[in-house]
């Protein structure tokens, strides 16, 4: 599966979602640390887990997505049906 992923690191959460072929969504991601790259390596290796994605599975890492990613809350991923949930 090639997986395009957005993640916005912001002040105190980094958010990350991904989009499988066919624009279907996978479970966006929230994760707070203290310090940025701390907060992105957990995103993704939280988001890469939960999904059972592979690095090979990535198609990219876009930044155009970091907007569309900015808009998510946590209680709009808590009301999201998304596949990878379980």
């Amino acid at each position: 599966m090639q997986v395009v992923v957005g993640i916005d690191v912001g002040g105190s959460t980094t958010k990350i979602v991904g989009f499988a072929p066919g624009g279907k969504l996978l479970s966006p991601m929230f994760v707070q640390a203290t310090d940025p790259v701390t907060s992105i390596y957990g995103a993704f290796g939280k988001f890469t887990a939960e999904n059972a994605l592979e690095l090979s599975d990535i198609e990219s890492i876009d930044a155009a997505l970091e907007m569309f990613v900015g808009m998510f809350t946590e209680s709009d991923a808590d009301s999201m049906s998304c596949i990878g949930e379980k």
